[in-house]
């Protein structure tokens, strides 16, 4: 029995770092987006991308301590980033015309 609970305990420990590897893992490609999105001129997009990784970070600890973590804010900022590009694209956009 006490090797069953050292089992659960190891692979426990392996789920909660593999919640925080995607979280890391997606964070990076945030912030990578946020350094090309800043090469290009775009500081807003740059800025949103940086919070949605930052976010990313916060739902993987979250996940990792078995807490509960609320996406409102990561949805927002998919919102304005979508205003964000559809406002580039407005001219081409018939919908907008």
């Amino acid at each position: 029995m006490k090797v069953l609970y050292i089992v659960m305990a190891l692979l426990a420990g392996a789920l909660a770092e593999g919640s925080a590897n995607w979280a890391e893992e997606a964070a990076l490609k945030y912030e990578a987006k946020a350094a090309s999105a800043l090469t290009a001129g775009k500081a807003e997009h740059a800025a949103i991308y940086t919070k949605m990784a930052a976010i990313k970070r916060a739902a993987g600890k979250a996940s990792a301590n078995g807490e509960s973590f609320s996406w409102d804010e990561y949805h927002e900022l998919e919102v304005q980033l979508s205003k964000l590009n559809h406002q580039k694209s407005a001219a081409h956009c018939k919908k907008c015309k």
